[in-house]
């Protein structure tokens, strides 16, 4: 009797880790390919039209780093307001360059919004020409008006949709496993 317990106990162990084994295995794949459609439209937008966060991103780099420029030809070089800003640009682009959407992202995206608001009251200041005036106003008014538009960027209900299963009882315990984090959100 004993030995028919042993077998029993045995099989039973064997096929509950199996279980748990599949469970884990197919569960990580579903969060994994949730994950996957969230970080597809924060690159590629909901529709595949590459009207997205990450599009929007690059527009305000491109403002920021020609708001650098106006401030260098305007005098500014040295300048703690324009190093903090092309400090922020640089670590935006490192992490943009990394690849997926990382959380340092969206904090990486507010301190540059900081910094280059900083940068153009100080350039405010500065006697820049008519022209300069003009091109830095367009840049810094086209910088803001890209965060605006991240900010209704459906791939925040993306994130909040994955974030809000990924909270969820099994998926919590999966996501623990598998290493898979939650999405951060662009505001």
């Amino acid at each position: 009797m004993a030995e028919k317990l042993k077998r029993r106990g045995v099989a039973a162990l064997i096929a509950l880790a199996a279980m748990l084994l599949t469970l884990f295995a197919s569960g990580g794949a579903k969060l994994s390919a949730l994950r996957s459609e969230a970080e597809n439209v924060f690159f590629s937008g909901e529709k595949g039209d590459g009207l997205s966060i990450y599009g929007d991103l690059n527009t305000r780099l491109d403002c920021a780093y020609n708001l650098g420029t106006i401030a260098r030809r305007s005098g500014m070089e040295g300048r703690k307001e324009l190093e903090a800003a092309m400090s922020a640009y640089d670590a935006l682009v490192r992490a943009l360059n990394e690849g997926a959407p990382k959380p340092s992202l969206a904090a990486l995206n507010r301190d540059l919004t900081a910094a280059v608001e900083t940068l153009y009251r100080a350039m405010e200041g500065q006697g820049l020409s008519d022209t300069d005036e003009d091109l830095a106003v367009r840049q810094y008014r086209n910088f803001l008006s890209a965060n605006d538009t991240i900010s209704h960027d459906s791939y925040n209900l993306h994130a909040a949709a994955f974030n809000q299963t990924l909270a969820a009882f099994p998926a919590n315990v999966i996501a623990l496993f598998a290493g898979i984090s939650p999405l951060d959100y662009f505001r």
